[in-house]
Order: C-alpha cells, then sequence, then structure tokens
C-alpha cells in the first residue's frame, strides 16, 4: 500500500485571520447589545422595587392612622356591661389605658 499525499488546499488549512477577526467582532458585539439590555432591565428593577417599598411604607401608614382614628372615640353601642369595673375598660393599643373620666359612667345616660 502506498500512501499517497494530497495536496492541501486553501479550504483545507483553517480559518483565515480575517474571518476569524469578522468572527470575534460579531461575538464582541453581540456581548455588548445583551450586557447592555441585562444592564437597562437591572436598573429598572431596582427602581420598581424602590418605588414599591415607598408605596408599601405609604400603605402601611395610612392603615395605621385609619385604625387609630377608626378607634379613637368609643360608639355609641358601647356595652358598659361587658366589663367588669372601671378599670376593666378596652384599650386598642397596647401599654395603652383609657382614663375612666373620660367615659361616660354607666349609671349616666
Amino acid at each position: 500500500m502506498t500512501m499517497r499525499m494530497r495536496k492541501s488546499s486553501a479550504a483545507d488549512r483553517g480559518f483565515s485571520l480575517m474571518e476569524v477577526m469578522v468572527a470575534a467582532t460579531v461575538t464582541a458585539m453581540m456581548g455588548g447589545l445583551a450586557w447592555a439590555s441585562m444592564h437597562t432591565a437591572l436598573e429598572a428593577k431596582t427602581v420598581v422595587e424602590q418605588e414599591a417599598e415607598r408605596y408599601r411604607q405609604i400603605r402601611a401608614g395610612l392603615t395605621r392612622i385609619a385604625r387609630e382614628v377608626s378607634m379613637a372615640y368609643l360608639s355609641a353601642h358601647y356595652d358598659f356591661k361587658k366589663y367588669r369595673d372601671n378599670t376593666d375598660r378596652p384599650t386598642f393599643l397596647p401599654g395603652s389605658t383609657i382614663v375612666s373620666s373620660s367615659l361616660p359612667s354607666p349609671t349616666s345616660g
């Protein structure tokens, strides 16, 4: 068996320098576009999260104000028989007490 040597053509030798440079340039451009879009998306996410936190704090504050204002006055339908004496009155906030002179007495109309 004799081994025949083939002549190598330009196509068999691999990529030219120009082809490699064009491929690297296209790859770099695609990477740059991907990075730019990811960077923009992350900035938008940060802005949305900050706004959501601000709205959450506002909502919590308004809820607290509404709750405290709704409990600031006793209803005309306050049941005096439900509580044992003047010291056993409803309190709406932890640690708070209602001064007994601020409540109408059970005997007064």
